[in-house]
């Protein structure tokens, strides 16, 4: 008995190779570009994890800054007292008084710097700071 199909395997069997040749070669071409996507996908959720946990920091330093700005403002508002100005401005040095007076600047309590200014008593340069303090505590009382 005669196999019909046999004739036509055989005539074909090039073909065949060649077609399961290509099919090889692009399944390990579909392997290899997988692979390469697998590490691309890697590297950016390693590179999402990252920006997340910057954006987390950002938003500690932004609530800190937030903070600060808080404290300043209310510094700048319970130092705008003109007697606390006047019972203590003669007792600060020329660096401390700069320092506040700047604070109350920025915070926009400008009037109250230029009263603590006017209270205040310049260092003397050729004076001890221990001599100045126990002069101006002498004028004061």
């Amino acid at each position: 008995m005669r196999i019909p199909f046999l004739p036509h395997w055989l005539s074909h069997r090039t073909l065949r190779s060649q077609t399961l040749g290509a099919l090889l070669y692009s399944e390990e071409r579909l392997h290899v570009k997988a692979n390469k996507q697998a590490t691309e996908i890697a590297s950016l959720t390693n590179s999402i994890k990252q920006l997340s946990a910057d954006v987390a920091e950002l938003a500690k330093v932004s609530r800190r800054r937030e903070l600060v700005v808080v404290a300043a403002h209310h510094f700048a508002e319970v130092f705008s007292n003109t007697g606390l100005a006047h019972d203590e401005g003669a007792h600060l040095n020329d660096k401390q008084m700069h320092a506040l007076t700047e604070l109350m600047r920025v915070t926009g309590y400008g009037k109250a710097a230029d009263i603590w200014q006017s209270y205040h008593i310049p260092d003397d340069e050729d004076q001890d700071p221990f001599e100045r303090n126990e002069d101006q505590a002498l004028v004061t009382v």
